[in-house]
């Protein structure tokens, strides 16, 4: 892997007065690092590597003046030091332009796999010694194949974008390449997801507690700036001696229960626990099948797929597979022994 360039790129306009985004109890649960890889085969056009880059490079930097708080760093908060703000100083995110020998062929991109970590490995050089409040919340790599297919890997903080904000920011990125304007106008203020002063807790939040021997508890969710989790609960015994239709039914329940003061509730629960808890025994479904990363037309050509580059423990991500196959992907990191049962299971259902 050779590096060939590696920019700090600003928004064209200035932010207005270093302005600070509020984070969320649910986006400080997410002050992580997220990398994802998108795959483009060789652009059709007669157009240069060289000139790919740049146009990334100019799509960015207008970009980051609706997505300000991208260019930002995390901060201590203004109103209490043991929360994290965004301060929108104008700082930047790090752009590289990187080049393989290696052809597209020779990765599996339709699911993440240590393999992929090649991606990204300019965007982590020296990453452990800086600190979290001098981090770039958003770092990019573009690759080129020797085959001429690219590769564009994003590493993002976590806490700035959730899954389908995600799929806008590219699809404004994408509109951007294409000197089009905008396809959605981001809104950053999260005050929304602020608790009540004083809080009030009004109803049971299942969807926080330890699963017991008795039960699985597990998550539906309504989309804003964050994730908002509800439950569906229900006994094994139920579930294994109900017909098929019960468990659809519950987790129809669990989505009809995240009304407004449903919603509000939980945040003020995680006020008052500090923060969201963390079952180790306990796991994360999610699914990338509607996202449409996919549909995003680039100004080099259509993105052919998008997957993490890998699975963290305890998370499964379902993926849609090759296009023309109908299939899904479902990707989880699990110790190869219990990979063979878990795949023994499945094999057996299907």
């Amino acid at each position: 892997m050779e590096l060939v360039d590696k920019v700090v790129v600003y928004p064209e306009q200035p932010s207005l007065n270093n302005k600070r985004i509020f984070l969320s109890n649910i986006d400080l649960s997410l002050v992580v690092y997220q990398d994802t890889v998108s795959f483009f085969d060789p652009p059709s056009s007669e157009i240069s590597f060289s000139e790919i880059y740049n146009k990334l490079c100019k799509a960015f930097s207008k970009l980051l003046v609706p997505y300000d708080f991208m260019a930002g760093r995390l901060v201590q908060s203004l109103e209490d030091s043991n929360r994290f703000e965004i301060e929108c100083n104008d700082a930047g995110i790090v752009v590289i332009a990187a080049r393989t020998d290696r052809k597209l062929s020779g990765f599996v991109v339709f699911a993440p796999s240590q393999d992929l970590e090649e991606l990204a490995m300019f965007l982590r050089e020296g990453e452990e010694e800086i600190d979290l409040k001098k981090k770039p919340l958003l770092s990019v790599q573009l690759t080129q194949f020797g085959c001429g297919s690219l590769a564009l890997t994003t590493h993002y903080n976590h806490c700035t974008l959730d899954g389908l904000a995600v799929r806008d920011f590219e699809a404004n990125l994408a509109a951007l390449t294409r000197s089009e304007p905008l396809i959605v106008v981001p809104i950053s203020d999260r005050t929304l997801l602020r608790a009540r002063n004083p809080p009030k807790i009004s109803h049971p939040h299942y969807e926080y507690a330890k699963a017991t021997n008795t039960e699985n508890l597990f998550s539906v969710h309504g989309t804003s700036n964050a994730l908002v989790p509800g439950f569906a609960r229900a006994t094994v015994k139920e579930l294994m001696e109900s017909e098929h239709g019960y468990g659809i039914k519950k987790v129809q329940e669990g989505i009809e229960r995240l009304d407004d003061e449903y919603i509000k509730s939980g945040i003020d629960w995680l006020e008052l626990n500090k923060g969201m808890p963390y079952w180790e025994d306990s796991f994360s479904l999610v699914s990338w099948l509607k996202l449409g990363l996919e549909d995003q037309t680039f100004a080099w050509g259509q993105l052919k797929c998008s997957t993490p580059l890998t699975v963290k423990p305890c998370l499964i991500i379902l993926l849609p597979g090759p296009p023309g196959d109908g299939g899904i992907n479902i990707s989880l990191d699990l110790p190869q022994d219990q990979m063979y049962v878990f795949s023994r299971i499945m094999l057996e259902e299907f």
